[in-house]
């Protein structure tokens, strides 16, 4: 009989992966919103005699009021998203429990529906910081570009290249889209778990294991908690809040049920244990050196192979990783 816990994780797991596409959706539309601000400002530039220092002013002024209200729009879509992804990912979890262990076992709790936090700030001030930086920028480059002495078609191109503010725009709303939609369904999940702590056990924290994964997630893989986050067993690392612990970072929560004795029912596949899939160290163990100079980083995936460091001493107390300077100091 597979354990619920193993269960339980390859369903979230999948989950995960729906998770992942439903932020491309949100982030496509994001994405476009910030390619009509992109043509909006061009058109702005072309249509402006850039000699004129009246002109001029009142261009950049339309620019930045132009960006200001492109971000208000993507923070007002990102918080609908958040109270409707945070109402699915409770069904999910409610839904996929009492299926899977053939019993009405948890309930949907009433949720407070908050903007999620990530890196400390909430989601809306990461809207409008990007609004400041992206505006700035747009002014900064239209001001390198009239120094340098080019013409219109010039300082379009120098708007639009690989390197330029749009394209960084594109790059960090991505980011900010999948950590929010990731974190939103984190905070959801725990707190369905949390309410329904008669049958449900403790927390797990899951990574996905590929060349991807960075050591501060490769560390957290298979820890711990109980459903307020205290650390249970073997693990150390602090909770802080559970997954997401960085932007672009693809942990997940996945619950430990309770033993079915706790509960009331008969025998059945709930023993009150976590997952029993492949762990971090066992898959980080199978990679070559090339690899795991890749993952780590050179000086990290060295002290790992010469057993001078674990998974675990790459991230302090606080759950942050851990320079590789400290760790010499530490254990060379």
């Amino acid at each position: 009989m597979t354990n619920a816990s193993d269960a339980l994780a390859a369903l979230f797991v999948d989950h995960g992966v729906r998770l992942v596409q439903t932020a491309d959706g949100l982030s496509d539309d994001a994405k476009d919103r910030l390619r009509r601000l992109a043509a909006f400002v061009v058109a702005l530039i072309t249509a402006t005699n850039l000699t004129s220092k009246a002109e001029y002013a009142k261009m950049i002024a339309a620019a930045r009021a132009e960006i200001d209200a492109t971000y208000a729009e993507l923070a007002a879509a990102s918080k609908d998203a958040t109270q409707e992804l945070a109402q699915i990912e409770a069904k999910f979890v409610v839904t996929t429990i009492n299926e899977e262990m053939g019993s009405q076992l948890v309930r949907t709790p009433r949720l407070t529906v908050t903007d999620p936090e990530i890196g400390g700030h909430a989601v809306p001030d990461w809207w409008a910081a990007q609004a400041a930086d992206t505006s700035a920028k747009v002014v900064a480059t239209v001001r390198a570009g009239m120094t340098a002495g080019e013409d219109v078609e010039q300082l379009v191109a120098r708007l639009l290249a690989p390197t330029s503010p749009f394209t960084a725009a594109l790059n960090n709303a991505e980011s900010l889209v999948h950590s929010g939609a990731q974190r939103t369904a984190m905070d959801a999940r725990n707190a369905v778990l949390k309410a329904n702590s008669a049958v449900v056990f403790g927390l797990e924290i899951v990574a996905t294991l590929d060349s991807g994964t960075c050591a501060q997630c490769l560390a957290y893989d298979g820890s711990t908690y109980d459903v307020d986050g205290t650390p249970m067993g073997a693990t150390t690392l602090p909770f802080n809040g559970g997954a997401p612990f960085h932007f672009g970072c693809r942990c997940a929560t996945v619950p430990i049920m309770r033993h079915y004795s706790e509960v009331g029912l008969e025998e059945n596949s709930m023993d009150g244990k976590p997952s029993s899939g492949l762990s971090a160290e066992k898959w980080l163990d199978g990679k070559s050196k090339t690899e795991q100079d890749e993952i780590l980083g050179v000086g990290r995936a060295a002290l790992y192979r010469a057993g001078k460091i674990t998974l675990r001493d790459l991230v302090s107390r606080t759950g942050k990783q851990i320079s590789l300077g400290k760790l010499n100091d530490i254990y060379t």
